[in-house]
C-alpha cells in the first residue's frame, strides 16, 4: 500500500474529511512511502537543538537523545505554562545524568532576536 503525503495544498483542493486519493494529482507530493519500509535506526552522533525541552516532553525527547550518544542544545522560555521549579528539575535531571559537557542550556525566548544572537 502507497501513501501519498501531500503538501502547500490550497484548501480549495483538500476538503475537510476526503481520502488524499480524491485529490487532483497536481496538487500531490512526489514523496511517498510504502507501509513495508522502514525506520532506519538512529546512528552516528549528533547534536541536537531540543526547543521547549525543559517541559515533560522535551525533557524525554532529550533524555533519549542523550541516551543514544547524542549531546542536547536546550533552548526553553522557562515560561509558567506549569511550575517552573518541575521545569528546573527536569534540567538538572538531565544535568546530573549526563553532564554539562552533553549539554548546554539556554533560558530564553527563541522568538527573541538579541536572546538568539548571545
Amino acid at each position: 500500500m502507497t501513501k501519498q503525503i501531500v503538501t502547500n495544498v490550497p484548501t480549495e483542493h483538500a476538503p475537510i474529511g476526503e481520502p488524499i486519493s480524491d485529490l487532483d494529482s497536481s496538487s500531490k507530493s512526489s514523496a511517498s512511502f510504502t507501509s513495508d519500509q522502514t525506520v532506519k535506526p538512529h546512528a552516528g552522533y549528533k547534536k541536537v537543538l531540543i526547543t521547549g525541552s525543559a517541559g515533560f516532553i522535551g525533557s524525554h525527547v532529550a533524555e533519549c537523545l542523550l541516551e543514544c550518544g547524542d549531546d542536547a542544545v536546550i533552548v526553553d522560555k522557562m515560561n509558567d505554562y506549569y511550575n517552573v521549579r518541575v521545569k528546573e528539575s527536569n534540567l538538572s535531571l538531565l544535568l546530573d545524568m549526563y553532564g554539562k559537557e552533553h549539554i548546554s542550556i539556554y533560558r530564553g525566548d527563541m522568538c527573541d532576536e538579541a536572546f538568539m544572537q548571545q
